[in-house]
């Protein structure tokens, strides 16, 4: 059953075991168990909604994001203007390539980013269930920096979109 795998899968993390096939496999076996290919999946973007029977959409706006990225004042200013490659959503190559850090901390490198001054967003959607909100919520509070105490006295506020409901906080 799901339980079972998730217990088997915190069992695994608790001992460092970070590339367990148990632990890969539970996304995927938890949105099968929403729908069929005749009726469709969980969305991976917003669990409150359904992709299409039969196929997978990815983020509402990720054509424009891919446009973005694609002109060259961008690619410049990322100093990728040599790539020949042109910029996708989620596509494979990278995944495969970097797969091998899935799973790992990134604790050191944000405190090190922090701690030389680049100010950062952190960002991802409440309803997404691929990025894990709690999980990043949870680090973030408890990353210990120069700035930790001002980062918690700060005011927070719900991010209200022009024609929309709560976005974020």
């Amino acid at each position: 059953t799901l339980l079972k795998k998730r217990g088997d899968c915190n069992a695994l993390l608790a001992k460092g075991h970070y590339f367990s096939p148990v632990c890969f496999s539970l996304l995927d076996e938890v949105v099968a168990a929403t729908g069929t290919e005749s009726s469709g999946f969980v969305s991976l973007y917003d669990y409150r909604n359904f992709d299409n029977p039969g196929h997978r959409v990815f983020p509402p706006g990720h054509e424009l994001v891919e446009k973005y990225m694609n002109q060259a004042a961008v690619k410049d200013a990322l100093h990728a203007s040599e790539s020949p490659l042109t910029f996708q959503e989620c596509t494979d190559p990278p995944y495969d390539h970097l797969k091998s850090q899935d799973g790992l901390g990134v604790t050191n490198e944000v405190t090190r980013i922090l701690e030389g001054g680049v100010r950062a967003l952190f960002f991802n959607g409440a309803f997404d269930i691929i990025c894990n909100h709690v999980g990043n919520e949870a680090l973030l509070q408890g990353l210990v920096w120069s700035g930790q105490k001002d980062f918690h006295a700060a005011s927070r506020a719900v991010w209200l979109p022009v024609g929309g409901g709560a976005a974020g906080e």
